[in-house]
């Protein structure tokens, strides 16, 4: 992000930190879902019933953000990982279900095929 720029807006819900970026049109629902219920155990056992896999929850706080990686640049929203010095990004072929996201957060994947990343 750069200096000056605003920050997005942010949404605490059910002890939970939803980070939602205005171009995400998800966001908004995914807030209004995730505030129907009155706490984490509710909602988790809801997802699953609804989807068969249920949302990773942060307990902790955690940098997001954007990231252009590659030649030419292809945008990626990640976690940054404090801890460590890599960085894991979902290619664009995979296509199971951990790779797609849960339900109101799809996955912005990396297509390999349309850049050149260059490891050292």
């Amino acid at each position: 992000m750069e200096m000056g720029t605003e920050l997005p807006p942010v949404a605490k819900t059910v002890r939970n930190i939803i980070v939602c970026y205005l171009q995400e049109p998800a966001c908004a629902s995914r807030v209004e879902e995730v505030e129907k219920y009155h706490n984490e155990q509710e909602l988790q056992r809801a997802q699953m019933q609804k989807h068969g896999s249920m949302p990773l929850f942060h307990h902790d706080n955690m940098y997001v953000g954007n990231v252009t990686v590659g030649t030419p640049g292809q945008t990626v929203f990640l976690m940054m990982d404090t801890g460590s010095s890599n960085v894991w990004m979902i290619d664009a072929r995979c296509h199971s279900l951990g790779c797609n996201g849960v339900y109101g957060f799809g996955r912005r994947k990396f297509d390999s095929t349309k850049s050149v990343v260059v490891l050292k």
